[in-house]
């Protein structure tokens, strides 16, 4: 028997995903948000005081939408089998939901934090069914966590809780923190599905970060740079604000570390401005004898958008490959024939090949069981789900000694966990992170990838 645990929370912040969002609700996507609402006011329902009073619901005998596919897979259940219980802790938003008439699609909103987190929490008992034909034995709780730190707190001091072998989530930095702490004094694995920050500055072995920090998208940057021919000098153009200093300072750091250990030196020239970069700036450090590489560390959109008009308007006379940030699928108002022209290359954690078979047998078991296609969430909560779900069968909650063991690629996200030291030491471990990334590139109006 699995249970399902739904709580009423307040608004999250999550870190910005390199995913989209906007994707279309569909009518099965609407009944199922429809019955997170229902279920997560009734367990509000059941609070009193300050107490955080859950509900639990036997997915064995139930006919909801929501909760008959949590226990599909229970027939395969071994006597005497460890039970592995999985914590999601997600910002499901079931109170700022508003429905008044599904049929008029003005009259019904439901936040885009609910979509992210239904759309998890699909993939995840989608990858339970499928870890339970191996013989593994998973008690899922669920939990809609926000920004109550107060709430949060109670809820990680609950019976239930105490129990998890596994927690996924919170997803915003304040309960992370919370959750991370928690999760160090009980030696619970944590791992976070959407960040990639890395939380305090004190240890904590039992914290996974299931996406690569920036700094290893800027080192695997420069990596891939590496092996490709090219001037022996790379053009950074950012603006002097701290965060695009930061990665500036990240991909600089590095490549001197490269040259130490005898790889070849490189000369950095650094366009930065304080408002967009002039056109005659960026021509004057141009070449016409090779190519030349451009990394543009910004997440701004505008001032983007103003680099790579000019960069367009030199592809005539220059070669120039340009390398960007993850965020920039996200972004609006740059063609995709403007990314194309100057060979525009930007680093990943998801990427989903939609012509791969692996992939087309899940879209279609994925819409036969929910009548619906999987949004990325979805497939990401599959990827992560199946992952941690398999180490947990095949080695207990011993996760340290089999993460290099165990690499391994889902659908659309590989998996390559290290530790990562304490600034200073070689043995204590500050965190854990998987390092993968991919490297992808703006070809015939889409990103392929060129490398991972």
């Amino acid at each position: 028997m699995r249970s399902l645990i739904i709580l009423k929370e307040s608004i999250v912040w999550y870190s910005t995903s390199v995913l989209n969002r906007r994707q279309p609700l569909n009518g099965s996507s609407i009944l199922f948000l429809v019955c997170i609402f229902f279920l997560s006011n009734s367990a509000n329902s059941q609070t009193t005081g300050n107490a955080a009073k859950v509900t639990s619901v036997n997915t064995k005998n139930s006919n909801s939408t929501l909760l008959s596919d949590t226990a599909s897979a229970v027939s395969n259940f071994k006597p005497g089998q460890k039970e592995f219980t999985i914590a999601l802790l997600l910002p499901f938003e079931g109170s700022k939901a508003f429905i008044n008439n599904l049929d008029d699609p003005s009259t019904y909103y439901f936040p885009e934090e609910s979509q992210l987190a239904a759309a998890y929490y699909q993939g995840c008992v989608f990858a339970l069914d499928s870890l339970a034909k191996s013989g593994m034995r998973a008690r899922l709780l669920v939990y809609d966590v926000g920004m109550d730190t107060t709430a949060l707190r109670a809820k990680l001091f609950n019976g239930e809780l105490k129990n998890a072998d596994l927690i996924i989530g919170p997803v915003g930095n304040n309960s992370l923190r919370i959750t991370t702490e928690y999760a160090t004094r009980n030696k619970t694995w944590l791992v976070s599905p959407f960040s990639t920050t890395a939380i305090g500055s004190t240890p904590s072995p039992y914290y996974v970060l299931a996406n690569a920090t920036m700094k290893t998208h800027c080192e695997k940057t420069i990596d891939y740079i590496n092996k490709t021919p090219y001037q022996d000098k790379l053009i950074l153009i950012y603006k002097k604000r701290p965060w695009e200093t930061e990665l500036a300072s990240y991909l600089k750091e590095y490549q001197l570390s490269q040259q130490a250990e005898g790889k070849r030196a490189i000369e950095f020239v650094e366009l930065t401005d304080s408002s967009v970069i002039k056109y005659t700036h960026v021509k004057n450090v141009l070449s016409d004898s090779g190519r030349n590489i451009i990394i543009i560390p910004s997440n701004d959109e505008t001032f983007v958008r103003s680099v790579i008009k000019q960069l367009n308007g030199l592809a005539e006379e220059y070669l120039i490959t340009v390398y960007g940030m993850p965020t920039w699928t996200n972004f609006e108002h740059i063609t995709t024939e403007q990314f194309a022209k100057v060979s525009t290359h930007i680093t990943q954690n998801f990427w989903l090949d939609k012509s791969n078979a692996a992939v087309i047998r899940f879209q279609q078991a994925y819409a036969g069981k929910y009548a619906m296609n999987p949004a990325n969430f979805a497939i990401k909560g599959y990827d992560q789900v199946l992952y941690f779900g398999e180490l947990l069968l095949q080695n207990g909650t011993g996760l340290d000694g089999a993460f290099s063991k165990h690499n391994s690629s889902g659908l659309a996200e590989h998996f390559a966990i290290e530790p990562k030291r304490l600034p200073g030491s070689t043995e204590e471990i500050w965190y854990y992170e998987n390092k993968s990334v991919f490297m992808l590139r703006m070809e015939e109006n889409a990103w392929k990838k060129v490398s991972e």
